[in-house]
């Protein structure tokens, strides 16, 4: 969940365990304001449920609660509700004239620059599944897919989809929180992919293309994000197994020829072609799409260095190097939804990545793969809560 601090005539966006890293040193001021999105409106820093538990009064802590009156609060959410008929634009409310500190006082208060507007707010995944309950999917799509012989995967993969989407929201869109949803059946992926095997083995894998356009398109039709008030989105995605068979093609040919070399050229190549394929539907119809600007040249430097340390580190730069990518990749696609535009952003660092991982394959190991799970839950969590999209003026 991410909240804006109103400091400095700016509204920054923090999440909730670095406001409360603030909280603990004493470092918020008496005139500021947060903007909790949950609620939709500007509280004081002690008003943040989270936060209570930090604002303390003592000689040895350096937090000083900030105790507002009755009144005032009263004042504050009548405004707040007022405001609610205005445009969305959010304002800090100003400080209250004569109103007690326990700290010296301050400038005079100044007014807070406007957030945002809903069309201007940072768009976040969240996941928040559990290890638990994957673990438990897993297990029991497992053993039925032991018992039927691989007969029962269509379904195992649908209901794992199905769990996955259900454990993801995207915030901050336009109408709000969206609640992702997959209502595909086993039965008809089954059909799928038995048709899309036997040819790819009868064309010795000519017809692989179009299978993963097929399976590509299958898993789009039926993920759909839900707003608040209804609203349903999609995605289309028009890539033809023909565009895919050609940059697959020529891209493997140009690896193999400059070595490897003209991986970070093919990699932008097809993701250009996957985003500007891909069609938002709101309701059924066209609402949105995706950009990527990246290029092989700006990547090649990245590319190289990350081969050549995953090398002499023998694999221990592998975190650093997938979040680079990562970074690259993001900040290289623009989400564009009825005119307004966000840019992609990735925050995680390599360091978080490998604890993550190293801890999560000692444990699976020592548990004998049952941590396994846990490990991919925790790499899911990862990575949506470290995805951003700013909004682009």
């Amino acid at each position: 969940m991410t909240f804006y601090l109103d400091r400095d005539g700016n509204s920054t966006p923090f999440e909730l365990e670095q406001l409360r890293e603030m909280a603990q040193n004493g470092e918020f001021r008496q005139d500021e304001y947060v903007f909790d999105r949950r609620r939709e409106e500007w509280l004081f820093p002690n008003q943040i449920e989270e936060l209570k538990d930090l604002w303390t009064i003592g000689e040895q802590d350096k937090t000083v609660a900030m105790q507002l009156p009755a009144d005032f609060v009263q004042q504050l959410a009548a405004r707040q509700k007022a405001a609610t008929a205005a445009p969305e634009v959010h304002r800090a409310p100003p400080q209250r004239e004569g109103q007690a500190s326990s700290t010296p006082p301050r400038e005079p208060a100044r007014q807070a620059a406007p957030l945002p507007s809903k069309t201007g707010q940072i768009i976040q995944p969240r996941f928040s599944g559990q290890g638990g309950d994957l673990f438990v999917t897993v297990l029991v799509g497992y053993l039925l897919s032991m018992v039927t012989l691989g007969i029962y995967i269509p379904w195992f993969v649908c209901k794992l989809h199905a769990y996955l989407a259900a454990s993801t929201r995207i915030e901050g869109t336009p109408r709000g929180t969206l609640q992702l949803e997959f209502t595909g059946q086993g039965k008809d992926l089954f059909v799928t992919g038995l048709v899309g095997v036997l040819l790819s083995i009868v064309t010795c894998g000519i017809y692989a293309p179009w299978f993963l356009v097929k399976l590509a398109q299958f898993f789009a039709d039926h993920t759909h994000a839900i707003a608040p008030d209804g609203t349903r989105y999609s995605a289309r995605f028009e890539v033809t197994g023909g565009e895919l068979f050609v940059a697959l093609l020529v891209g493997g040919l140009l690896c193999g020829v400059t070595l490897g070399i003209y991986t970070p050229w093919f990699l932008c190549n097809l993701q250009r072609l996957v985003l500007s394929k891909t069609t938002i539907l709101e309701d059924g119809t066209a609402h949105g799409s995706f950009s990527f600007t990246g290029e092989g040249g700006e990547l090649i430097g990245t590319f190289l260095l990350g081969v050549l340390l995953m090398i002499v580190t023998f694999g221990i730069y592998a975190a650093w190097f997938q979040v680079s990518l990562l970074q690259f990749f993001t900040r290289h696609t623009t989400l564009t939804l009825g005119g307004s535009s966000w840019r992609g952003r990735f925050s995680g660092t390599g360091g978080e990545l490998l604890i993550l991982n190293l801890v999560g394959y000692l444990l699976t190991v020592i548990t004998l793969g049952i941590y396994g799970a846990w490990w991919i839950v925790k790499q899911l969590t990862f990575q949506t809560d470290h995805h951003h999209f700013d909004p682009q003026t």
